[in-house]
Parts: structure tokens; sequence; C-alpha cells
């Protein structure tokens, strides 16, 4: 099987060997101030990368919701759906909690209530790594993962990032 590198080279690659895919690039955007641009940034991304054919998630951490609107999905608290269960239940079901949007683009909405858990998850010890572990289950088919927030959740990177011990 033969792969061309970036550079235009053609490299042989054995049989035995397949292509591995690359782990999914994390991008968060994430700013305390208002007006700066998160939801424009994270929406814009989200689209050029649907217009080259990459799968992204996109994940609305804003109490505002101005991406959740972006994306016409409106919750709230109590449907059990969106970002809200994936920080707070250990039993929650990712893909409950996700909304298609396109063939390349799926999205985790935000409820104007999520000021809410900002104490719980400072409390709970497991509370900043919850998120990270649903993650885990289905990171791997997307290219991109985008993350939005503007009030002080935690530590982002915290709760994307770090791997699992």
């Amino acid at each position: 099987m033969k792969k061309k590198t970036p550079r235009g080279n053609v490299v042989q690659l054995s049989e035995e060997e397949p292509e591995k895919k690359p782990p999914a690039r994390i991008i968060a955007i994430a700013s305390n101030k208002g007006g700066t641009g998160k939801t424009t940034t994270a929406m814009n991304l989200a689209g050029a990368l649907a217009l080259r054919e990459r799968r992204a998630l996109v994940i609305d951490l804003d109490p505002q919701c101005n991406a959740s609107i972006t994306f016409n999905v409106i919750i709230d608290k109590n449907t059990g759906k969106g970002i809200r269960p994936l920080l707070t239940k250990e039993d929650a079901n990712i893909k409950d909690c996700m909304f298609a949007r396109g063939q390349w683009c799926d999205f985790i909405p935000a409820d104007p209530d999520l000021y809410d858990v900002h104490t719980e998850l400072a409390i709970d010890p497991r509370g900043r790594f919850r998120l990270r572990d649903h993650l885990q289950q289905v990171i791997n088919s997307y290219e991109y993962s985008i993350a939005e927030r503007s009030f002080p959740l935690l530590n982002l990177a915290e709760m994307l990032c770090q791997p699992r011990s």
C-alpha cells in the first residue's frame, strides 16, 4: 500500500502495517470576558472543518447557550440531555447527550442553568474528570473536538485533556 506524505513523497507501507488514525485534536476556546468571539470562533471553525469533510464534536459549556442557539438545540436542565448529565452523572450515556448537526459535526449543548453545577463540581472530587471520562467513549470517532466556555467551570484543560490514570 502506498501513501503520500504532505510534501508529496510516496512512502511504501507493508501490507501488515495499517495506517494509524491520529488522536482527536482538542481545541478549547475560553475566556471569562464576554464579547470576545468565542462562539463565533467555535462555529466558524466547526463550519470550516465540515467543509473540509473533517469529523468534529462541538461542546457548549457556556450557560449563555449562544452556541446551542446557533446550532438550533435549545434544552433545559430537566431534559437529561446536553452537557449537564456529562458533568454531574457517572452513568450518563454520552450518545444520548449529543445532537447530529450534519454529516460531519455533532454537538453537545449547554443549558441556561449551567451556573448551578459550578459549586457542585468544585466539591465533588470526580467532578472535574467526569466529562473527560465520558468523552473517552466517543473521542476516537472525531478528528477534532471544540469546546467553548465563558464562565469559570473549573479548569477546562483538566476536564478535557488529562490522560486517564
